[in-house]
């Protein structure tokens, strides 16, 4: 094999092979998945109406699942298991949908949301509240899952 038809090969292969890799690099990563802690307001309160803390594991492109604890006065809690579904917006993931909470948490509520990687927000409504959700990441946490 002549030496330029040698060279022609290996810098295709070697153009192919960066392509391929660079494409891997340069994937997006997923902005949603990882802890999450914040906070949650009701719209006719002043101030936050407790802490809310979210881990949020992915499913598929466009669905996650994902786990909040709400924080409600000195120590209760509820837990609240929801399916996400969203799509990308460029640099970050729109939501929305509707969840049913249960009668005790205040039913089915409409909600909308989006996450870039550095900040959750998202806005919901029920027949009995109206508020919003700012949630920020955290490192794991280290104690076990609450059930």
């Amino acid at each position: 094999m002549n030496p330029s038809r040698r060279a022609l090969q290996f810098s295709i292969s070697s153009l192919a092979l960066l392509l391929i890799s660079g494409c891997a690099l340069f994937s997006p990563k997923d902005p949603v998945s990882g802890n999450w802690s914040g906070d949650w307001y009701i719209s006719a309160l002043p101030k936050p109406g407790g802490v809310l803390k979210c881990n949020v594991t992915r499913v598929d492109k466009n669905q996650w699942k994902a786990e909040f604890e709400a924080f409600y006065g000195k120590s209760e809690r509820a837990l609240y298991k929801v399916e996400l579904l969203g799509h990308r917006e460029k640099e970050k993931v729109v939501f929305g949908g509707d969840v049913d909470l249960g009668a005790a948490s205040g039913g089915v509520f409409h909600w909308t949301g989006q996450c870039d990687g550095k900040k959750f927000t998202g806005d919901y409504k029920s027949t009995n509240y109206t508020g919003r959700f700012e949630l920020i990441p955290v490192a794991p946490s280290k104690e076990p899952p609450k059930s």
